[in-house]
């Protein structure tokens, strides 16, 4: 007879008890990992949108900083109305784009007394302020039309804007219920220099969300379908300034750039009490800003100010920049083979205030020969070169000296630089010696020239070529 085992019913319930508080928090744990997991869901999102929106809103400051420089430099309000409009002409890629502005300032009444347009007429220079396809994006945002059906059905009748509305038309880009709201804004995003039309006009497309396939291509498709159908370009510049007269601002641009020139002067005067350790790039970085020139006054900008022909070489402008740049004048009438009465008008424009010391500098280094036309380079080495010991004397040659006999007679902002350019050493020895050397001697400044030229015209036929005496 087998032995009856008895069970503690206490100890089987509790047994029970544990089960079901172990499965039931298990449960539990993945219902509240489930719950934390779609909680943290919306929270990334929120996030990732913040961020986006703090990208937006950093492009925008920026590109609205970059507008109000820009119209710094034109002396123009950018809170004025019709500031942003002037600036979309004067930057268009429209050959007759001054006379497009003064033609639209005259039809309202706007005083351009005091718009600099010398500064507008150099399209480089305004370029380098705002050229960006970004910026430009984000500026034309804020331009809308204003036009009631009168003025709509005039522009509609416009042959350059049904030109574009067939082309867009035909790669399928619009339909033949498209408002010329949308073909007006298209030209107005094709229309900003520098930048390129087949892009801009992708980019004002994505901002209206309209979806096509291949985009790009139709977009490429319908700019050169347009160009190539308009020839007069008289009719395109009128057509733009019967658009500018109906556009406006948009009343946000206002506060925004407000907005925009509060936070960049709570910047500045910010002081920086933050303690930095003197570093050597910093001291050197000053040193080359203190040293470097603003555009107006470089080689490049008096180059677009002389609207040289597009045959005139980069060696022929660096010499005439060195000729101007002389405190002494230079007879052109004894080098009747090398320049010609419009070559040397340009000389006669305007005078230099601040010289650009790498033109002088590149003139300088061109000259690798000697001709022997210096009729007092050796008294020169002799009287100006004693600050100097013999080895470094006798190591230099003669077109170094040449070189170092020019730069004795630069102006006085630029002699130094120029001559530690080709030697290093400049004591006080030689510093005096070079001022008694200028009052006893006069620079021929002609031999100089005739040099230049010798060792251009050497270095690009690779031979001799023959040169009127110095004397002739």
């Amino acid at each position: 007879m087998s032995d009856v085992q008895v069970f503690d019913v206490s100890l089987l319930s509790n047994m029970q008890i544990g089960k079901t508080r172990l499965h039931t928090t298990g449960t539990r744990n993945r219902k509240s990992v489930k719950s934390a997991a779609s909680a943290s869901a919306p929270s990334r999102r929120s996030t990732r949108g913040n961020t986006e929106q703090e990208i937006l809103r950093q492009v925008q400051s920026s590109t609205l900083h970059k507008y109000c420089t820009l119209c710094k430099s034109l002396n123009v309000d950018p809170l004025t109305p019709y500031t942003l409009v002037l600036v979309v002409m004067l930057l268009s890629r429209h050959p007759q784009r001054m006379d497009i502005a003064r033609k639209f300032l005259a039809s309202k009444a706007y005083d351009d007394t005091t718009i600099v347009w010398k500064t507008a007429e150099d399209i480089d220079f305004l370029q380098q302020k705002f050229s960006s396809s970004s910026d430009w994006g984000m500026l034309l945002s804020y331009l809308e039309f204003d036009l009631d059906d009168a003025a709509r059905a005039v522009l509609a009748a416009h042959p350059v804007l049904n030109t574009l509305q067939k082309s867009l038309l035909a790669v399928g880009i619009i339909t033949l219920q498209t408002p010329i709201d949308f073909v007006m804004h298209c030209l107005l995003y094709m229309t900003p220099a520098g930048t390129p039309s087949p892009k801009m006009l992708e980019r004002y497309l994505g901002t209206q969300n309209i979806e096509c396939r291949d985009v790009e291509v139709k977009c490429l498709r319908a700019v050169t379908s347009f160009l190539d159908q308009i020839n007069n370009e008289s009719q395109l510049a009128t057509c733009f300034l019967d658009m500018c007269l109906h556009m406006r601002c948009a009343a946000t641009l206002h506060q925004e750039i407000e907005e925009v020139l509060r936070a960049r002067l709570s910047n500045t005067n910010e002081p920086d009490h933050a303690a930095r350790r003197i570093r050597l790039r910093d001291i050197v970085e000053s040193v080359h800003q203190a040293n470097a020139l603003s555009y107006e006054l470089t080689f490049d900008s008096w180059c677009c100010q002389k609207q040289f022909a597009s045959t005139t070489g980069l060696n022929v402008q660096r010499l005439l920049y060195f000729i101007n740049a002389q405190t002494c004048e230079v007879d052109f009438s004894r080098f009747p083979d090398y320049f010609t009465p419009a070559m040397t008008s340009y000389l006669a424009l305007k005078e230099l205030s601040t010289i650009d010391i790498a033109p002088i500098n590149a003139v300088i280094g061109s000259l690798r020969l000697y001709t022997n036309n210096i009729k007092h380079l050796i008294d020169f080495r002799v009287l100006c070169l004693e600050g100097l010991n013999v080895k470094a004397r006798q190591s230099l040659s003669q077109a170094q000296i040449l070189q170092l006999y020019i730069c004795c007679y630069q102006h006085a902002s630029i002699r130094d630089r120029c001559w530690r350019a080709v030697l290093p050493v400049l004591n006080h020895s030689i510093q005096r010696a070079c001022v008694l050397f200028r009052d006893k001697y006069a620079f021929e400044i002609e031999a100089v020239v005739r040099s230049v030229i010798f060792c251009h015209v050497n270095n690009a036929q690779g031979s001799v070529p023959g040169l009127p005496a110095a004397g002739s």
